[in-house]
Parts: C-alpha cells; structure tokens; sequence
C-alpha cells in the first residue's frame, strides 16, 4: 500500500509540473489550484481583502491599497503552478486591464523563477505594463510574454501589481499559445461588437467572425454579475434585453468555448 501511496504522489507531482498553463479563473476555489498569493518583501499590501482575489467569479482580480506606507511601494503578487515551457507552445497570452482613466503610477509586471514559487528573488521581471499602456475597463487579449529561452524549463509566472494607493489589475484567459494565437485573440475581438455602448433597455452582440460565442455576462461596478445569459453560439446578432438595471458603468464578458473571451464595456443610463 505504501508503494502504490507513494507512485501516487510522485504521478501527480509530475503531472502539476508538466501541466501546461491553461486558467479562465472560473474554478471553485482562488487562488486556483497550485497556484498562491502573498506581499513583497517589505510586507506593504495585504494578503488578504486587497491582494489578489476573483472579479465577478471569471477574472483575478487586485485591489488597490490607501494604507501603504508613505514612500513605500506595495508588491502583490500571484503566481502560477509550475509548468513546463513547450517548443511548440512558447509564449504566455492573457488577459489584461486597469479600472481608471486617472493615473497613479501603478506598475504591472509579470516575472519568471525557475527555482521556486515564493522567493521573491528568483523571479526575472519579462513584461513590464504602465497605467498609460492599458485602457481602463478593456481587458484586452493582446498581452504576450515569449518565454522561448525558457523551453523544456519547470518555471512558475507571477503577475505582479506595485502601487501606492494606485489602480486595480484585472487578469484573465491565462495560457500558453503559439505565436498566431495571439493575433487570433484580437482578430476574435475585432469581430465582435456591441451596440449601443450607452442604453437603457437592451444591447446587441454581434459577432462577424467564425467563432461561435456561447455566454454572456453582465457585470457591475462592485464585480457582481447582474445578468448571465447562454448565447446559443452565436453567429450573427443577438439583442439581450435589460430588465431593471440601476444605472452606470458595467462590464460585458463574452465567452466561447475554446477557451477565449471577450470583454467589453456599455453604461446604462
């Protein structure tokens, strides 16, 4: 019993650390499984309310944090189980947006360790993002690390958030592509387009792509989603009615089911 309880655990040792990077952040449980959260060595932040939790149950989320020291600069950080980095899937494509059109000087980076999960000096800093280089409330797919000094590498991926009582950071779609994915990612949401942006009694989604759109959720300034609709996989247009609705800013995510969204952004008067 002992042998087969300990080939057991070394089968599934290797197979966390051979999965291959593929997270919507759409599981029970957060941060998702293999993957942890925690501060920067000056232990500004927060690793509970403030550091990174789930937007709306779909996107991972971080708040920003008012009581960080003056001078000081919060780090928190969110890191993925560890993978191996594949020849044919080479480069790292997520996700990626900001709340304000105000800038605070946040700073976003995404860093790799091939040596540990939590030590905050094995990570290598490989992306870096301003407040300036993101357009608040677009979570775009079109951010990509190549990570091709990296293959046949075990590596852990941490997404970072440094700020002073700055902006959020919203992640999503976390995965490992070859280099036409990327570009697939933003034709996709090219394709797709809602109208109008300003309402008060419905919106439609068309879709003028291949891919077949299969949900839609509306989401509310505070992450909770207020209505979740099935689009049947949508090809052409669908007209989604919106049925007392308080007024303001919200977020559309549109699914397919391969593993790609879209998310966009419509204000209800």
């Amino acid at each position: 019993m002992k042998t087969i309880l300990l080939f057991t655990t070394i089968l599934l040792s290797t197979f966390t650390a051979n999965a291959q990077l593929a997270e919507d952040f759409n599981g029970a449980t957060f941060p998702p499984t293999g993957w942890t959260t925690f501060v920067g060595t000056n232990g500004e932040g927060d690793d509970g309310y403030r550091n990174w939790t789930r937007y709306s149950n779909s996107i991972a989320m971080c708040r920003p944090d008012a009581s960080v020291t003056a001078g000081e600069t919060a780090e928190d950080w969110m890191v993925t189980h560890q993978f191996v980095v594949d020849a044919a899937t080479p480069t790292l494509a997520f996700a990626m947006c900001d709340f304000s059109s105000s800038v605070t000087n946040s700073v976003y980076t995404v860093r790799v360790s091939t040596a540990s999960q939590t030590t905050h000096s094995d990570f290598t800093i490989l992306y870096t993002q301003t407040e300036s280089d993101l357009t608040p409330f677009n979570l775009n797919p079109d951010h990509h690390v190549d990570l091709s000094s990296y293959v046949g590498q075990n590596v852990y991926v941490a997404f970072v958030l440094e700020q002073n009582d700055g902006d959020y950071a919203l992640i999503d779609d976390v995965s490992m592509i070859a280099g036409t994915t990327a570009v697939e990612n933003v034709t996709l949401a090219s394709k797709v387009t809602v109208y109008p942006t300003i309402t008060k009694d419905f919106f439609t989604i068309k879709n003028e792509g291949n891919t077949p759109l299969s949900n839609v959720s509306l989401i509310d300034a505070t992450g909770r989603i207020v209505l979740n609709q099935d689009l049947d996989d949508l090809l052409g247009s669908k007209k989604i009615d919106l049925i007392n609705l308080n007024p303001g800013q919200y977020f559309l995510k549109i699914d397919t089911d391969n593993f790609k969204s879209v998310t966009k952004r419509i204000i209800i008067k």
